[in-house]
């Protein structure tokens, strides 16, 4: 049940690349664009508590972590996005399970997560395969959106793994509302002098296309929060495509996606 949580988790996080790719006009402001988009995710998330109930903590050191999870998510969001409008999607997606590399170690020293043979396989297939996909003409493709992917990896594990060991304390619409409220504050300050005129500009370029992109964001968010109480967080690892470069990307794909594979059914 967990890896086809995982797998719809992949299908929500393509479709707002795809939105983010095709239907928005170009933003003024990133960081800006990010809060609007972190905040329709929360109002998405809300709308499924009467579904699932309220639960908190009761253990309010729980409390401290929660937060440090908000601005490790709030900056790794904004890489996403970053990444998302500066290279191409099948590029940043095939580099998003790299990611794993780090969720494989730390899950195994904090999480008590095993490493087995089978999980240093998958690795290893996950980064032959990024490597494959990348090369060009005997270079690796390196832009500022493929960079903000490699930092966004380790943002985004410290969040897993925080998410991985306290999520299942509370109600994961809660959690999710919650979150992602205080994560489009956390990058309304970041957004820096006049974050409110910013935010209030990027509304008029794009409106309701920023809303659907934060609605697709919460779904994605929510399915893997879902996967992640039902199975290991090293095993768990959405992989999508694009074209370009067609031969190497399908190529790469195949081995990441084998690697994946590896370490959801073997490892």
């Amino acid at each position: 049940m967990g890896i086809l949580l995982a797998l719809l988790s992949a299908f929500f996080a393509f479709s707002w690349r795809i939105t983010v790719r095709t239907k928005l006009k170009p933003s003024s402001n990133d960081f800006a664009f990010t809060v609007l988009v972190d905040f329709f995710a929360a109002l998405t998330m809300a709308l499924f508590i009467p579904f699932f109930g309220i639960r908190f903590p009761a253990d309010t050191d729980l409390l401290g972590l929660f937060l440090v999870s908000v601005v490790l998510s709030a900056i790794g969001d904004y890489l996403l996005v970053f990444a998302t409008k500066n290279a191409d999607t099948a590029d940043t997606s095939i580099l998003m399970p790299l990611s794993n590399i780090w969720v494989l170690l730390l899950a195994f020293i904090f999480l008590k997560e095993t490493l087995s043979f089978w999980k240093i396989i998958g690795v290893g297939m996950v980064v032959l395969g990024s490597i494959v996909a990348l090369s060009h003409r005997k270079k690796i493709t390196l832009n500022k959106g493929i960079i903000a992917t490699f930092i966004y990896g380790f943002f985004i594990t410290g969040t897993i793994l925080i998410d991985k060991g306290i999520s299942n304390n509370f109600s994961l619409p809660v959690y999710g509302a919650i979150f992602y409220f205080l994560s489009s504050g956390v990058l309304t300050l970041l957004a820096g002098r006049g974050s409110l005129k910013k935010i209030a500009k990027e509304w008029r370029i794009n409106r309701w296309w920023t809303a659907a992109v934060g609605a697709q964001w919460a779904l994605f968010s929510l399915t893997l929060l879902f996967a992640y109480t039902r199975e290991e967080a090293s095993k768990v690892v959405p992989i999508m495509r694009e074209k370009q470069r067609m031969w190497q990307k399908i190529f790469g794909s195949i081995i990441v996606t084998g690697g994946a594979l590896v370490l959801a059914y073997l490892g």
